[in-house]
């Protein structure tokens, strides 16, 4: 996934625009919950990611997202 299609994505489960948060902040703070977190790895799942949502639950902070997620 590159990181234009992961901002794609996280732009529909974070409060406001994601290429606007600070990317070592939990995104927690931008309403990201565990129902949204759930949905998101859903999603990355689909454009061919193989994150699991424990993964993603453990830190859940763009720079981590993105180091796992984009290639």
């Amino acid at each position: 996934m590159t990181e234009q299609q992961f901002f794609q994505v996280m732009n529909d489960y974070v409060d406001g625009n994601a290429h606007d948060l600070a990317r070592d902040e939990s995104l927690q703070y931008a309403g990201m919950d565990s129902m949204r977190m759930m949905m998101v790895v859903e999603a990355f799942r689909a454009a061919g990611s193989d994150v699991t949502f424990m993964e993603l639950v453990k830190n859940p902070t763009l720079a981590h997202w993105m180091e796992r997620i984009v290639k």
